[in-house]
């Protein structure tokens, strides 16, 4: 058995292009608030919110879950550091993620060594270019790097990742694709990883003014 593929987050845009990974997969389980209309033996839809998770939907996943790739994130503020879209923020980020984690080894759903990866976009690192900054975004991002490098220390049977990503336009999702693919393999070494691709253009555009 190859084992499954978790994708948080699946309802869109990059989430869907990771579907491409199935091959690798026995199945391809994903959480998203809305049905994907996509007709694959390999994927098993979970339709719900993942801020409201709980024990009973995650009951219905399958188990031998070795890799998850936590995709959801709020966006749209209104750079004021209201506190409003600092529970939007980070109970969609860094709680959800947490629940999803303790869910989903709770019930043994996680195989021996599985990879959970956190993705997030270089519109993260505020502190790089502060006109084009994201603050109440990046703040929760900080913090779902932290809890992830907190969870990497404390539970040494799974293994941690934190992906942050410049333009798709520019990187194209095989990249990322890729990248997925090579964190993967660098798990079987690794407790924590972090790994950035960011296009020339996104580095070209850092503006510390």
């Amino acid at each position: 058995m190859k084992g499954n593929l978790l994708i948080v987050g699946m309802g869109q845009g990059l989430g869907r292009k990771l579907v491409e990974l199935k091959n690798d997969y026995d199945h391809v389980i994903g959480i998203s608030r809305s049905r994907i209309d996509v007709t694959d033996d390999k994927l098993i839809q979970l339709h719900c919110d993942i801020k409201n998770l709980d024990t009973a939907e995650v009951a219905k996943l399958p188990g031998d879950i070795e890799l998850v790739i936590y995709l959801v994130s709020e966006w749209g503020e209104s750079s004021q550091m209201l506190v409003e879209e600092f529970d939007k923020f980070t109970n969609s980020g860094p709680r959800a993620l947490l629940n999803l984690f303790h869910l989903l080894k709770a019930q043994n759903k996680l195989k021996a060594g599985a990879v959970i990866v956190s993705v997030g976009s270089i519109a993260s690192q505020f502190d790089h270019y502060s006109k084009r900054s994201h603050p109440m975004y990046a703040s929760a991002k900080l913090l779902q790097k932290t809890i992830m490098s907190k969870l990497a220390a404390t539970n040494p049977d799974y293994r941690f990742a934190v992906l942050t990503l410049g333009s798709l336009q520019h990187l194209g999702y095989a990249s990322v694709v890729d990248a997925v693919r090579s964190i993967k393999s660098l798990a079987a070494t690794s407790q924590f990883i972090e790994l950035e691709l960011l296009p020339a253009n996104d580095i070209a555009g850092f503006d510390c003014a």
